[in-house]
């Protein structure tokens, strides 16, 4: 399962540590949703890619915003890790400790990525960069064991995705900037209850801060006159 939809938003805020000349600074976010499947258990700098294109692609389309800072937070959900234990396999006790470290790899990557833009791009010379990595999402639990089996043929699987939503509503809007369970419950995105409840905080959080640059007035010509005596 593969999510491409790419959430994005644009507005102000109030700030005494950035200085716009008097006007208030903009932050503009983007959330970069990762393969499910295949990147919680590999780290590649092909994961973030999609970064400095992000990036670029707001500095071309805002040419009127002096970029100031941009931040990339890479996410991992709480999910479970198995192991093997006397041939029987179980719950890996270190399974946080697995997702934290991919988390921080991808962070490193990203770090990269932005260093690379700053040395490639002029205009990026004086923005500060930075990033890290971190958990994100509900916790595992017991009877999430299961839920991989639980799919939109399931009888009142509609109800079981907004119960988890309502659940931790703030998770989803804060960290992911989902509002609603209307892409949660298509399965094109998300295929299953696990899907539903882990796969959307498998991102990286783009966060770009800037101040719109100031007109430069030009100054009016002066007119010189003279009077004959």
């Amino acid at each position: 399962m593969k999510s491409l939809i790419l959430f994005t938003l644009l507005f102000s805020f109030n700030s005494k540590a950035m200085d716009c000349e008097g006007d208030k600074p903009s932050i503009y976010t983007s959330v970069l949703p990762l393969d499910f499947e295949r990147d919680r258990s590999t780290v590649g700098r092909d994961q973030v890619g999609q970064v400095k294109d992000v990036v670029l692609d707001f500095a071309k389309s805002n040419p009127s915003i002096s970029l100031k800072s941009i931040t990339v937070t890479s996410m991992t959900p709480k999910a479970a890790f198995y192991t093997t234990v006397k041939g029987k396999k179980v719950i890996d006790p270190k399974s946080d400790e697995r997702n934290l470290s991919l988390a921080k790899q991808r962070s490193d990557f990203a770090l990269k990525a932005l260093n690379e833009i700053r040395n490639e791009h002029a205009q990026f010379k004086e923005v500060e960069v930075s990033t890290r990595g971190v958990l994100s999402g509900p916790e595992f639990d017991d009877e999430d064991l299961n839920t991989r089996f639980v799919t939109n043929m399931t009888p009142g699987y509609a109800e079981k995705v907004k119960a988890i939503f309502e659940q931790n509503k703030a998770l989803y809007e804060n960290n992911v900037m989902i509002y609603s369970t209307r892409e949660l419950v298509d399965e094109k995105i998300y295929s299953n209850l696990y899907h539903v409840k882990f796969a959307p905080f498998n991102a990286l959080k783009v966060s770009i801060i800037g101040c719109k640059k100031l007109k430069v007035q030009k100054r009016p010509k002066k007119h010189s006159s003279s009077i004959k005596q």
